[in-house]
């Protein structure tokens, strides 16, 4: 259904920790590993649910990030999806279940975790080879992570996907969307996010979603929050430097020129049988075909009472 004016201008006010802090709200985590395109899904959903998103600033109104802060009684007000706060994480789906919300429901967004690593480097700027070769130890001796991002809550990229793909729809329903289905066929992903939210939407409206959220278009917002030191995209240009960007290319296979075949013999171990379930096959291109862990749709769930999935 479409939403209406009326239901696009609910809105709640952040009060204590904010639109992140522990809330009776019914939440719909976007969840992914870090560094899987869960920025630029989240400017597609704003875009698709609220309209038009100028600022890093305003798309933490719209679909907050809870490990952003947000503290205070006077930051701005969240909006809400049909009396639904949508919420990005990195956790482990048991570690979100800890923080006191009552889960409806999750978009769950995975990516070949052989480019989630070369985005790694790139966000951590390990371009010497010392860099590279410390990240890449610590990836392995994690199993697929960083200290850093086991300490945050967020695990290895296995244990992740186990987490939000077999865990969590035994509680909840949830929809895995594949970053590279989102690149190749962005209206056909997109439509089947808008019927999970239980939207309908014409091509005209998704076709203004996907060009609203071109990467030069994010790029071009990056660069205006860096310039006036606001929103995330300020933050992030603040501590990275001069010459960082959020959004590089963000095309797909980027590891088969960035990744030595060395390296992907001892990488993609830690990854199976996921990377092969997922349809990301060693030394292969990834299938076109996305895969939704349930039918259920996020609106229809009893959001006081989910109904477990099968498995």
């Amino acid at each position: 259904m479409r939403l209406s004016e009326k239901e696009k201008q609910v809105t709640v006010r952040s009060t204590g920790r904010g639109c992140g802090g522990p809330s009776t709200m019914p939440v719909i985590w976007l969840a992914s590993f870090p560094k899987s395109g869960n920025t630029w899904m989240r400017f597609l959903l704003a875009r698709l649910l609220f309209g038009p998103v100028a600022s890093s600033a305003e798309l933490e109104c719209l679909i907050p990030d809870i490990h952003e802060p947000r503290m205070g009684p006077d930051a701005p007000p969240c909006r809400l999806h049909q009396g639904h706060l949508l919420l990005k994480t990195h956790w482990t789906f048991d570690v979100a279940e800890q923080q006191g919300r009552r889960t409806a429901g999750a978009i769950y967004l995975v990516r070949d975790p052989r480019d989630m690593l070369v985005s790694l480097f790139r966000y951590f700027r390990a371009t010497t080879p010392a860099a590279r070769d410390r990240l890449l130890t610590n990836f392995v001796e994690t199993g697929g992570s960083t200290p850093e991002f086991v300490g945050f809550g967020f695990g290895n990229w296995r244990q992740h996907v186990e987490s939000w793909l077999v865990a969590a729809p035994r509680r909840v329903p949830v929809l895995l969307v594949r970053y590279e289905d989102m690149l190749a066929r962005p209206r056909a992903e997109l439509r089947r996010l808008a019927e999970a939210l239980g939207m309908e939407v014409e091509d005209g409206e998704l076709d203004a979603c996907i060009e609203d959220s071109r990467i030069d278009r994010l790029r071009a917002i990056e660069q205006r929050d860096a310039r006036t030191g606001t929103g995330v995209f300020g933050r992030l240009a603040r501590s990275k430097g001069e010459g960082f960007t959020f959004f590089p290319s963000g095309r797909a296979g980027s590891h088969r020129e960035l990744l030595r075949r060395s390296e992907l013999r001892l990488l993609e171990p830690l990854f199976e049988p996921w990377l092969t379930h997922l349809g990301y096959e060693a030394g292969s291109s990834a299938k076109a075909d996305g895969t939704a862990v349930t039918s259920r749709t996020l609106a229809d769930t009893a959001v006081g009472n989910p109904r477990p999935t099968p498995g």
